[in-house]
């Protein structure tokens, strides 16, 4: 229930981290930069602050661990606490005691004892781990942060040729006022629609994105490029962005979260390796770029509309089976 809140609390943080970078010297004033001791702020108290804050919160209010750790390890006792505190029919024993056997019924069995072997070689559990792993690259390969990345080179260069009145700190500003805003919709969004029906889409419309920046890039239509660019950023917020996290918790064994997690980061570390150097103008461009993205986000609905599985409307245990071989079903 609370899942489709994640995606907007990222976006939360990292325009929080947006803003907090508007305290510092302008980027070409690189003396002030090198004087500045503002950098402690961002990286040392702010920090700091945040992560006394939430330990406090959880030292208070975040008491219990999940109702579904309790059940699995048997602790029922403090399972009770934890379901008289979410469940408003769950206020005596009897209420408390129906609740538990009906989220008992749903939920999967315990994968915390599972390994990383079994995540990717154990027949019952490797499927839902490849099948993921291979959406999770093709989820970075639409180059949501390449977007981000070129973005703010995007409008210097456009600041400096005078062709737009938007600086580059304004420009980050608003790709993060466009995520968040575009996060807070997709709580609601992905409440509503399947998760392989926008996944689907989504990479769709991401990959008509990237070719429309492309051509209008190709054409110095300056303020459509910083529009479409905006677009993406809504587009991927409401389908994959969101939906890439949870559908792997909803179908992989813990182990393999750790797998598909580790392969996201390390397509994420590539891709920033890469995007500097073939979005040069000396290498690929911007508009190549964009069209490979866009041919990329297209073979990434091929694959999903083909290998992914919708969950939409499942319990907890049959989305952990949906990738499950027939024979172990039976058994």
């Amino acid at each position: 229930m609370l899942a489709p809140t994640f995606p907007f609390t990222q976006t939360v943080g990292a325009l929080c981290g947006y803003f907090l970078g508007a305290i510092l010297p302008p980027d070409d004033d690189t003396e002030a930069l090198k004087d500045t001791g503002l950098w402690r702020v961002i990286y040392g108290y702010f920090p700091f602050l945040l992560y006394a804050i939430f330990l406090l919160l959880h030292l208070t209010i975040v008491k219990e661990d999940s109702i579904k750790f309790l059940l699995s390890k048997r602790r029922y006792d403090e399972a009770r606490i934890a379901v008289c505190r979410m469940y408003k029919e769950a206020s005596d024993e009897r209420g408390q005691t129906l609740v538990m056997e009906r989220l008992e019924k749903t939920f999967g069995k315990d994968s915390s004892g599972l390994t990383f072997k079994d995540a990717m070689v154990n027949p019952q559990y490797r499927t839902a781990t490849w099948v993921n792993i291979g959406y999770m690259i093709f989820h970075e390969l639409t180059g949501n942060n390449v977007i981000l990345l070129y973005s703010n080179i995007l409008f210097a260069s456009m600041n400096q040729s005078g062709l737009s009145s938007i600086s580059p700190r304004e420009g980050t500003y608003l790709v993060g006022i466009a995520n968040t805003v575009a996060s807070i919709i997709s709580i609601q969004v992905l409440r509503t629609f399947g998760r392989k029906s926008l996944v689907v889409v989504g990479h769709i419309l991401m990959a008509l994105s990237h070719i429309t920046i492309g051509i209008m890039n190709n054409n110095q239509h300056d303020n459509g490029v910083i529009i479409m660019i905006l677009v993406f950023v809504f587009f991927y917020q409401n389908t994959s962005g969101p939906v890439a996290w949870l559908y792997a918790a909803e179908t992989a064994i813990d182990s393999g979260m750790g797998i598909i997690l580790f392969t996201l980061w390390i397509t994420v570390f590539a891709l920033t390796l890469i995007s500097p150097i073939i979005m040069s103008p000396e290498s690929l461009g911007p508009s190549p770029v964009f069209f490979m993205f866009g041919v990329l986000s297209m073979f990434g609905a091929l694959y999903c509309y083909i290998v992914l599985k919708e969950t939409k409307g499942l319990t907890d245990k049959e989305k952990k089976s949906l990738f499950l071989p027939k024979r172990y079903r039976i058994a």
